[in-house]
């Protein structure tokens, strides 16, 4: 497989780049490294991956590199990820999640690509939904110009799907975490409660914590992406990407506060003002994904804290200067 990624240098993507490389596939990562870091790819490239930097908005230059590169599949993950920045700033949402996939697809349209695998999401493109866990058949209602702007890539990658000669995958995905998200800006939940617990500062929850989430360990969402690279899927496809598993922001606390090994009176939780664009539940239903053989068996919520607690110590532990 000659496999181009974009925003490879990335939390997600850094992580689909290993898989490929391990597989033996020939990888190129696009990155302009606004949100990447090169640290990230450090094993991908000295096993042979390349990278150029280069911002996907751009149309002429994706073309430019997909047409030298040839890849048979694309995967998308170049993003702005945070649902508040897309309140505060849409037009810069919409200009990386909505141009970026039109550049995307159709480079890869051009360059005879036989699939792209988009990365969208879940709870933002479904909204409050009258169905827990939710399937891909509910009619989408983002409540964010985060969640709008995912499905007009997916509406995209439809379009160039029924036009043209590409398969295209879109996967929904439901909170990823795990090894390697960054703590800048507006970090994953359960990042933020995992450095809160190590440095022994009280996790804020928005809200009164009783909202809930669907937390994906990110090494299922890697697998997920390779499995659709490879499926059988013609046309275009949606899938959601989770656990199924509804869980309550308390009670992610009271998971990160057993697997630190934390006594519940020493650590409790500071409560803030809920925040605009988050839906009060999010659970996807992923059976279709487990029927099409797209998502096998997912990591359980202890044991994805305790990879994420020991490489998050790991981490800090590095940046601690040696005399």
């Amino acid at each position: 497989m000659r496999a181009l990624v974009t925003g490879g240098a990335g939390f997600v993507g850094s992580h689909v780049t290993d898989a490929l490389v391990a597989r033996g596939a020939e990888v190129l990562v696009v990155d302009d490294l606004s949100h990447g870091n090169v640290r990230n790819l450090e094993s991908a490239l000295h096993r042979g991956a390349d990278l150029v930097s280069a911002d996907v908005r751009s149309a002429d230059t994706v073309r430019e590199i997909m047409q030298r590169f040839h890849p048979d599949v694309v995967f998308h993950l170049a993003a702005q990820v945070s649902v508040h920045y897309s309140i505060a700033d849409p037009v810069t949402d919409a200009e990386q999640n909505v141009v970026g996939v039109v550049s995307v697809l159709a480079a890869a349209v051009a360059a005879g690509v036989r699939r792209v695998v988009l990365s969208s999401t879940g709870g933002a493109i479904y909204g409050e939904s009258a169905h827990y866990p939710t399937p891909e058949a509910t009619a989408p209602d983002p409540p964010s110009a985060y969640g709008l702007a995912k499905w007009a890539g997916e509406r995209y990658g439809r379009w160039f799907a029924d036009t043209t000669n590409i398969d295209v995958v879109a996967l929904r995905y439901s909170n990823v975490y795990g090894p390697r998200q960054s703590l800048d800006g507006d970090a994953g939940v359960v990042l933020r409660f995992c450095a809160a617990a190590l440095d022994r500062r009280p996790p804020i929850i928005y809200g009164d914590g009783m909202q809930t989430r669907d937390f994906v360990y990110v090494d299922d969402v890697v697998e997920a992406n390779i499995a659709a690279a490879q499926c059988g899927q013609h046309s275009f496809g949606e899938y959601n990407v989770g656990t199924g598993v509804e869980i309550t922001v308390n009670g992610l606390v009271d998971a990160i506060r057993t697997a630190a090994g934390l006594q519940p009176a020493a650590w409790l939780p500071h409560y803030a003002a809920a925040r605009d664009g988050e839906v009060r539940r999010s659970c996807l239903d992923v059976a279709r994904a487990r029927a099409e053989r797209i998502l096998e068996a997912t990591t359980a919520l202890p044991n994805g804290i305790e990879r994420t607690l020991n490489w998050l110590r790991d981490a800090q532990a590095s940046l601690v200067p040696t005399v």
